[in-house]
């Protein structure tokens, strides 16, 4: 039988690949809007061989919060928990989703939701509201990512806003986050030639 995953908040996951590692943490849960386990993730990157304590991890800033399914990380993608600190607070980060014109639309005949709003932006800490511009600070993609999508995105093989809705965020003349040019730019001194070759590829192919 299969080893049930305890987790707490506050615990401290490694993740592995291509002899590159990173650092996360499980900081938060997110009860007003996608219900699921909030991580962030270190800034630094390590080998793959290196084992740094518990305080030197969390002595790093983050550069990261996104909510995935943790425990099956875990459990089939190999990801290892390492030990546990009090959590990072997160709850100044903001979750946003864009609202397309047929989302716009339906929620102004069914809600009564202002017509030219454009973002459902909340926090760990407070509700859903409707805005038409993202708040200032910093603002992350609220959707529930998949473990194997949480690797690639913070080893930098896939961006981390998808291209669509960048364009439709300049369609509409709003400014773009600055994390939809989180790109694998980012940890190319970092990151093994072959993850950057998988990025051009997907891009090439989403075109």
């Amino acid at each position: 039988m299969a080893k049930r995953v305890v987790l707490k908040k506050g615990d401290i996951v490694s993740i592995t690949r291509d002899n590159h590692k990173r650092y996360i943490q499980y900081v938060d849960n997110d009860y007003y809007q996608l219900n699921g386990a909030v991580i962030c993730v270190f800034k630094k990157i390590y080998s793959s061989i290196d084992n740094p304590s518990v305080e030197e991890i969390i002595d790093d800033t983050y550069d990261l919060v996104l909510h995935t399914f943790l425990r099956a990380g875990i459990k089939y993608n190999g990801w290892e928990k390492i030990g546990h600190f009090e959590p990072k607070d997160v709850s100044s980060v903001h979750f946003f989703v864009w609202h397309d014109d047929g989302a716009r639309d339906l929620l102004f005949r069914s809600c009564g939701i202002p017509i030219d709003s454009n973002w459902n932006v909340w926090t760990t800490v407070k509700e859903v509201t409707y805005e038409i511009n993202l708040p200032e600070g910093i603002c992350m993609p609220g959707f529930v990512y998949p473990p194997r999508d949480i690797e690639e995105m913070v080893f930098g093989i896939l961006p981390l806003v998808h291209r669509n809705t960048v364009k439709q965020i300049i369609a509409r003349g709003q400014p773009i986050p600055d994390i939809a040019t989180y790109k694998v730019s980012t940890l190319v001194s970092n990151t093994p030639q072959n993850s950057d070759q998988r990025y051009a590829e997907k891009n090439e192919c989403s075109r």
